[in-house]
């Protein structure tokens, strides 16, 4: 699956927004707390990549692995509820909404589990792999990850 999206916050999510529903009455700008972002990454609730910055990305949901020397990011997600959204930072859930699969974000059907998310970025070509995976959605980041 291909598509380009657009964003204004240099950040690419990727979030089953069952595993968020906790934030839906939080403010938009809830996750731009790095100690609240990262919590989320290391519960398995959600995948926040730094791009680096804003603009316009192409992304591509592939099966390949990363290329040998490529920078990525490499977690645990859950998925509750058989959909990741893929797309820009600031549709998150928050203030009463969820993420909408419109200007170019996307959801992606997988049957719940646990899933190793993969992200990498090729100049402006954003790459995901979502993988099934065993075991708990845990991780024990010091930093939210970068592809940039």
């Amino acid at each position: 699956m291909r598509t380009r999206f657009k964003t204004d916050t240099a950040t690419l999510i990727v979030v089953d927004p069952a595993c968020v529903r906790h934030r839906i009455n939080d403010d938009a700008d809830w996750w731009s707390v790095p100690a609240e972002e990262l919590g989320e990454v290391n519960r398995g609730n959600a995948l926040f990549v730094n791009l680096g910055s804003d603009g316009t990305y192409d992304l591509d949901i592939t099966g390949e692995a990363p290329p040998a020397g490529a920078q990525f990011a490499d977690v645990l997600i859950r998925n509750e509820g058989g959909l990741f959204f893929v797309g820009a930072g600031e549709h998150m859930t928050s203030e009463g909404m969820e993420p909408e699969a419109a200007h170019g974000n996307v959801y992606v059907d997988c049957p719940p589990g646990t899933y190793r998310v993969v992200v990498w970025m090729i100049g402006t070509t954003l790459s995901v792999r979502l993988t099934p995976s065993k075991g708990p959605a845990v991780n024990a980041l010091p930093a939210t990850p970068r592809v940039a």
